[in-house]
C-alpha cells in the first residue's frame, strides 16, 4: 500500500523533485529502520530510479523523508473468551463487579473499595457485588495507599489495606471484566471515556460508555458534583486533613447511595432475568455522561 506525496512536498537540497520533472511514492512500509523514496522520471523511457540516484547526479546528498511518516496505531477491542467467566447467562458469573478508579489508586478509590466492600459484607451480598479499584494515571502504579488515608480512613471506622498496591486501568480487559466503572470526578470521567468511548465507536451497539459513572450522582442525601483529590498539591497540614475527611464522609454517603441503587435493581428483576442484565438496563436508562465537552465546561443537571 503506497501514500501519495506531492513532489511540492519535498525538496532536495534547495532542488525540488517537480524541477527534475520527477513524481514520488512512499511505501508505508519500513525497511531496515529508513523508509525508501523511489523517484520515478516523468521523461519518455519510464526508467525507476532511487531518489539517492537522482541526488547523486545532481551533487546532492541522500534525501531522508522518515520524519515525513506516520505510523498506524492499532487498538484491541473487547472481547468475551470463553472460559474467562465474564459472560453472562450459564457457566459465566452471575456476581456484578464494580470497579472504583481515580487518578493513582492511592486515595479516593481505595477508600469508596474498603468502604463499599465493608457494606456489602454488612448486607450479606458477597455472592452478589463484587468491587475492587484501580487508577486511571500510572503515576502511583506499585505504591500502597497514602498513610494519611489509612490513619484517617481507620478513625472514621473505614478499614483500608495498607499493604494492597496500586493498579492501572486496562481499559480492553476491565470494560468486560467490570459491569459498572465509578470515577470519581469529570477528570477520572475524561481519561477513562477517552479510551472507552473508542470502543462504542467500532461497536455502537456495544455501549461500553453507560458503564462508566461518576460517584457523586449516587449520592441521596445532597448534592455532590465531584470528589476532588484531597491530597492535590500536598499542601500538609490540618487543611489537608480536613479536605481528604470530607472527601471521605462523601465517599461514604455515595457508596450507600450506589448500593441502594443495587439492592433495588437487584429486587425488582423480572423472572429469569440476570442481576447483572438488571444492572446493565438500569446504567443504559440513565442520562448519558456529556463526555464530548471538555470537563471543565461539563454542568450537572439537577432538579
Amino acid at each position: 500500500m503506497f501514500a501519495s506525496l506531492k513532489s511540492s512536498e519535498f525538496s532536495c537540497h534547495g532542488s525540488s523533485l517537480a524541477d527534475a520533472g520527477l513524481t514520488a511514492s512512499l511505501p508505508a512500509i519500513r525497511g531496515g529502520g529508513r523508509r525508501t523514496l523511489r523517484a520515478v522520471a516523468a521523461s519518455g523511457n519510464g526508467a525507476a530510479r532511487t531518489a539517492d540516484e537522482v541526488a547523486a547526479e545532481s551533487g546532492a546528498g541522500s534525501m531522508d523523508v522518515s520524519s515525513t511518516c506516520v505510523n498506524p496505531v492499532f487498538r484491541s477491542f473487547p472481547s468475551l473468551k470463553e472460559g474467562d467467566g465474564n459472560a453472562d447467562g450459564p457457566g459465566g458469573r452471575t456476581a456484578v463487579r464494580v470497579l472504583f478508579l481515580s487518578e493513582g489508586n492511592v486515595c479516593r478509590s481505595v477508600v469508596a473499595e474498603a468502604v463499599m466492600a465493608a457494606m456489602v459484607r454488612d448486607k450479606g451480598l458477597e455472592d452478589y457485588i463484587q468491587c475492587a479499584s484501580k487508577a486511571v494515571r500510572d503515576y502511583n502504579v506499585g505504591e500502597s495507599p497514602d498513610s494519611r488515608v489509612v490513619q484517617l480512613a481507620g478513625q472514621s471506622g473505614v478499614a483500608v489495606e495498607g499493604s494492597r498496591r496500586a493498579e492501572l486501568l486496562r481499559p480492553v480487559e476491565d470494560v468486560v471484566a467490570y459491569d459498572v466503572l465509578v470515577v470519581m470526578d469529570k477528570f477520572n470521567a475524561a481519561d477513562v471515556l477517552k479510551e472507552v468511548s473508542v470502543f462504542d465507536t467500532i461497536d455502537p451497539s456495544a455501549r461500553f460508555s453507560s458503564k462508566v459513572r461518576r460517584m457523586g450522582d449516587f449520592c441521596k442525601s445532597r448534592v455532590v458534583d465531584d470528589i476532588d483529590d484531597p491530597l492535590y498539591g500536598n499542601m500538609g497540614g490540618p487543611e489537608e486533613l480536613e479536605l481528604l475527611g470530607a472527601a471521605i464522609n462523601d465517599i461514604v454517603d455515595c457508596c450507600d447511595g450506589l448500593l441502594a441503587d443495587l439492592v433495588a435493581v437487584k429486587n425488582g428483576l423480572p423472572e429469569g432475568e440476570s442481576f447483572r442484565s438488571g444492572v446493565k438496563k438500569w446504567l443504559q436508562g440513565m442520562d448519558d455522561m456529556d463526555w464530548l465537552v471538555p470537563p471543565m465546561l461539563q454542568k450537572k443537571n439537577r432538579n
